[in-house]
């Protein structure tokens, strides 16, 4: 008969932070809020979900206004989504879990950003047959906005009062689509080679890391979701 009760154990973290049980609150995307803004029912939802588990998981947080996947989608772009973000880290933590802030930013699927009128982009300016927008290639300001804005949400985290972020770093996300091949056709610094095509998630990585070592709070969680895929997905497939 198989054991569980090591689930229901304490976990210490690599930060030293310790954690009440082994069960994780998925980033469950309700896409709901108000034009990034935090509403009483995402508050209202989140709390029951929160109150038994080690540690609860916010749906993705775009970082800046060009990498809007979905109306609905949470924001950590502004200052004044600090508020609501203060609320709902505050609900998720009520009951000892701790609180995590995933962040991301959705590059050349940001079809809620081009909706609203806002500029699309990705690593590399190709066609993309499932899209009906144009989808510019970044520039190398475009890049280090980019990195500073996952720097700069993770500071609205801390201030929000989260005892960590989250990166989404799959589902042919922003930084996905700089890993992959297939997607990525630069010939500078960021593209080309595994290890150039590694350099702006690892870039972000450190401006992330930056932020919390700024912010003095060595205990605040960082968090990395990953998918690498090791042939091409159904949709990337198509560009093949």
């Amino acid at each position: 008969m198989t054991n569980y009760n090591k689930l229901f154990e304490p976990i210490t973290l690599g930060n030293g932070v310790q954690v009440r049980n082994r069960f994780m609150l998925a980033p469950m995307c309700d896409d709901s809020a108000d034009h990034g803004q935090v509403i009483n029912q995402q508050v209202t939802y989140m709390e029951p979900r929160a109150n038994y588990v080690g540690i609860a998981d916010t749906g993705y947080a775009y970082v800046n206004d060009s990498g809007i996947q979905v109306d609905g989608q949470l924001s950590a772009a502004h200052d004044s989504d600090i508020p609501g973000l203060t609320k709902l880290a505050k609900v998720m933590k009520k009951g000892g879990a701790k609180a995590i802030l995933q962040l991301s930013h959705a590059g050349r699927d940001s079809g809620a950003s081009n909706a609203n009128g806002e500029r699309v982009y990705a690593p590399s300016k190709m066609d993309f047959p499932w899209l009906n927008y144009e989808v510019d290639e970044m520039t190398e300001a475009d890049i280090e906005q980019v990195i500073s804005d996952f720097k700069t949400a993770t500071h609205r985290a801390i201030k929000a009062g989260f005892d960590g972020i989250e990166i989404h770093n799959c589902n042919h996300d922003l930084l996905q689509q700089f890993f992959s091949a297939i997607s990525n056709h630069r010939t500078d610094q960021w593209g080309g080679s595994l290890e150039k095509r590694m350099a702006f998630p690892l870039a972000v990585q450190k401006a992330v890391k930056e932020a919390i070592t700024e912010s003095g709070k060595h205990d605040f969680i960082f968090g990395w979701r990953c998918l690498l895929y090791t042939s091409p997905s159904p949709r990337d497939r198509s560009l093949s």
